[in-house]
C-alpha cells in the first residue's frame, strides 16, 4: 500500500523533471482563389469567415492546465479555415459566391455560434 503512495507521489516529480515531449504538425494547403458576385457579397462572407474561425473572446476565467508526458497539437494555418469557408459558403461549386450563399453562410454561423455558446453555458 505504501509502495502505491510513494510511485504517486513520485511521479508528478519525475514528469516535471524529465520534462515533456510536445509534437506539433502544421496543416497547409494552398489557398484556393474565389470570385464574389458583389462587393456585398464579399463584406458578407468576410464577416462571417471572421465570425466562425476567430472569435472575439469574451469574459475572464482562470483555468488550471496539467500537461500530460507527451502531447500532439495539430495546428491549421489560415488557407485551410479560408479554403473550409468557401467549400460551406459556395454551394452550387460554380467559383463564385453571390450574396445569397454568402448570407446563408452567414446565417448558418450564426445558428451554429448560438449552439455553441448555449452548450458551454450548461
Amino acid at each position: 500500500m505504501k509502495i502505491k503512495y510513494i510511485v504517486m507521489s513520485l511521479f508528478p516529480i519525475v514528469c516535471f523533471v524529465c520534462g515533456c515531449v510536445t509534437r506539433n504538425t502544421v496543416k497547409d494547403e494552398p489557398r484556393q482563389t474565389v470570385l464574389f458576385s458583389s462587393q456585398k457579397a464579399a463584406e458578407v462572407f468576410y464577416q462571417a469567415y471572421l465570425l466562425e474561425y476567430y472569435p472575439s473572446q469574451s469574459g475572464n476565467g482562470v483555468s488550471v492546465v496539467i500537461y500530460p508526458p507527451y502531447a500532439h497539437h495539430r495546428h491549421s494555418t489560415d488557407n485551410v479555415y479560408f479554403n473550409a469557408a468557401i467549400r460551406k459558403a459556395d454551394c452550387n461549386r460554380d467559383g463564385t459566391i453571390s450574396e445569397e450563399e454568402a448570407t446563408t453562410y452567414l446565417a448558418y454561423v450564426r445558428q451554429t455560434n448560438k449552439y455553441a455558446k448555449s452548450m458551454h453555458q450548461r
